[in-house]
């Protein structure tokens, strides 16, 4: 529900893979960033919006380090926070640039960097401490890899790593890679090599692409995206949309177009609307559309609405509507209202209307409540309720709870609670677990203690899983046990895996062990499959398939062909019917052609189809019906094959009306019940 999200993921990626590091060496007008995506650039990267004081306090810092005044170690960290809450996006790189280069020095960095961690906050927050490290990294990368690494395991730390592997090789490329290349496998060098291949992206793009797209890393490939295609549609952004529209599928591709779009229609608006217009896969035309109808809102409000009025009401206008207000919340509330006249989606609609109002209040809490009492529809209230809620808790978690525990018991104060805990957990965990635990033991606290082992997590998995372990026995606590586990994961798997092992047996540990391989399969699926060999056997099946999804979201054919190489049963059924789907939506000839290849008719055969064929359909609906048919099992594909004129009669009424009405494929009671339920719709 947080419109920062979107900005701060690309700012978080940029400053953890190192990029915005390569970049501090140079003036802030001369960095890639300045082509870069600013959605949600009203709004600092710490998640808040930026008050008067930090800004001048940012602003201050940037002119003491200019004009040679030194500055206490506090105050150097006190000016890195502020900095990240500058609403201006390239006002805060521009703070960051003069504060770690001017601010940050060989004898100060370990007490900055204290400092900073010592403000608190969620990893939103934290990521000052990279911007210190990535300085330290320039003058004494020793040092600073000495400390990065002595960092508790968390998210905080791979990118602390990431941050100095980054600065080193600004200053020493080839004593960084030698260093990353003494490592031992496993997934500190994987981090390290990730970040020295998009340091390599600013001075030599070419060479990064390719090193990342013959890397066994399957993490490279789409986290060079940024860095790459950013530097490429800086220089030439025609040459740099052909390249991306090159790519093979994946994720890779993918980013590669969203990044060069967002670029180039800063340049040239109209060649890169036309450029978008013509890609062929609707996911990445959709994101390419909806990255140059924002960034054309900032400049032309009016013009981009009444561009996006004359397109045809469709999931695709949904989207760019959906990331167009994400940029107008920032600016202009109002603007972000009226956009969602043109979404064609009630649930959409109200998702926005949660996030514009929790934006809104942060800004300003009289106006966004102003807002919210002047609607007359209960509904629209309701929701506009839940996001004013989530906003009140960013900067005021005690009032927010107690509004919230003042409402009727409903949904609505369900909802309001568990954003307010997850809120109050990114600043104070601690106090929003022992709130949390004083609430009515029921759905509502249930949420949010769930929402505080997520967000504890991130900051400290031990010290959340020191917490939960404390917790009654009970579902309540086996879902938390499970969330920390996935957090967990995501910066030190193999320590996760060793508590997640170590629980008592029983619903709760199969769970968290699920939950860590299929985390850990994001960053090294081969490792998180052969850890997976090592659990018991009791536990493989599902840890199997959780590997097989999350592969598969990276990179769809190895994830197939490894779990076509599983013993028959069901891991290799559940792996192979995780895996097809992506790959066939990527690249459903390659994928259908291997399928036909390696995998022999019986149960494997008929499951994987069942989960794959909609993909199939959608890229054409006779191979989508070629694909039903080759059902084995009788009953499975009559099933199905009334699924498809389901699915049909949604998406193509007409056409699907004169298949249906002609197919041997559905029995002549099936042809009527799907029609007549069409025709009542």
């Amino acid at each position: 529900m947080k419109a920062w999200l979107p900005l701060l993921a690309v700012a978080l990626a940029a400053f953890g893979i190192g990029y915005g590091f390569a970049t501090f060496g140079r003036s802030p007008a001369d960095s890639a960033f300045a082509s870069a995506d600013p959605a949600g650039s009203r709004e600092g990267a710490s998640g808040r919006p930026a008050d008067a004081h930090g800004r001048d306090a940012a602003a201050r810092a940037t002119f003491a380090f200019s004009s040679g005044k030194p500055m206490k170690d506090a105050d150097v960290a006190a000016a890195i926070t502020a900095a990240l809450d500058e609403p201006d996006y390239m006002q805060r790189f521009g703070h960051l640039w003069w504060i770690s280069q001017n601010g940050v020095t060989r004898e100060n960095a370990r007490a900055v960097a204290e400092a900073v961690r010592a403000t608190g906050g969620g990893l939103e927050r934290q990521s000052g401490v990279t911007v210190v490290l990535g300085a330290w990294a320039r003058l004494d990368p020793q040092a600073a890899l000495d400390y990065a690494q002595k960092l508790p395991a968390s998210p905080l730390r791979r990118q602390s790593i990431l941050a100095v592997a980054s600065g080193w090789a600004a200053t020493d490329y080839a004593a960084a890679d030698r260093w990353a290349k003494s490592l031992p496998e496993g997934e500190l060098k994987r981090t390290a090599q990730n970040a020295l291949i998009n340091a390599l992206a600013e001075r030599d793009p070419e060479r990064a692409l390719q090193l990342a797209l013959t890397s066994k890393n399957t993490r490279r490939g789409y986290e060079v995206a940024f860095p790459v295609f950013s530097r490429l549609a800086q220089r030439d952004p025609a040459d740099a949309a052909q390249r991306a529209a090159a790519l093979p599928p994946g994720r890779l591709r993918t980013n590669a177009i969203s990044i060069v779009s967002s670029s180039w229609s800063y340049e040239d608006r109209d060649a890169a609307l036309a450029w978008a217009q013509t890609i062929p896969d609707r996911r990445s035309r959709s994101q390419a559309l909806a990255n140059v109808t924002r960034n054309w809102a900032q400049q032309d409000f009016e013009g981009a609405y009444g561009w996006l009025q004359k397109q045809p009401a469709s999931a695709e206008r949904n989207d760019m509507v959906r990331q167009l207000t994400y940029s107008a919340m920032q600016d202009n509330p109002q603007n972000a209202v009226a956009l969602l006249d043109l979404m064609s989606s009630v649930r959409d609609q109200d998702q926005m209307l949660q996030n514009i109002a929790s934006n809104w209040a942060q800004q300003d809490r009289a106006s966004a409540q102003q807002w919210m009492d002047s609607q007359t529809d209960p509904s629209v209230r309701k929701t506009i309720m839940q996001g004013f809620m989530s906003g009140l808790a960013s900067d005021d978690p005690q009032a927010a709870a107690k509004l919230a525990l003042a409402m009727p018991a409903g949904d609505a104060q369900r909802n309001a609670i568990a954003s307010i805990a997850s809120n109050w957990a990114q600043s104070d965990p601690a106090a929003a677990a022992q709130w949390a635990a004083q609430l009515p033991a029921n759905a509502a606290q249930n949420s949010a203690l769930q929402n505080i082992a997520s967000s504890w997590a991130e900051v400290s998995p031990t010290d959340a899983a020191a917490w939960a372990a404390k917790l009654p026995p009970g579902a309540t606590r086996n879902d938390i046990l499970s969330n920390i586990a996935s957090n967990w994961a995501q910066a030190d798997p193999a320590a996760a895996g060793t508590w997640a092992l170590a629980l008592p047996e029983g619903d709760a540990r199969n769970n968290a062990l699920s939950n860590v391989a299929s985390n850990w399969a994001q960053s090294d699926p081969a490792a998180a499959a052969h850890w997976v060999t090592q659990l018991p056997t009791t536990l493989q099946n599902g840890a199997f398939e959780e590997i097989a999804n999350s592969w598969a979201r990276i990179d769809p054919a190895a994830a197939a062909q490894w779990s076509s190489t599983l013993p028959a049963g069901a891991a290799r059924t559940g792996a192979l019917s995780a895996a097809m789907p992506n790959w066939v939506q990527q690249d459903p000839n390659t994928a259908l052609s291997w399928f036909s290849t390696n995998v022999a008719p019986g149960s494997d055969r008929d499951q994987a189809i069942v989960h794959f064929w909609v993909h199939a359909f959608d890229s054409n609906p006779d191979l989508g019906i070629q694909w039903m048919n080759s059902i084995g099992d009788p009953n499975l594909r009559a099933t199905h094959f009334r699924y498809l004129a389901k699915h049909w009669m949604q998406t193509d009424p007409a056409t699907a009306r004169t298949w249906i009405n002609s197919t041997s494929f559905l029995s002549a009671a099936d042809k009527q019940q799907v029609l007549a339920n069409n025709q009542n719709r």
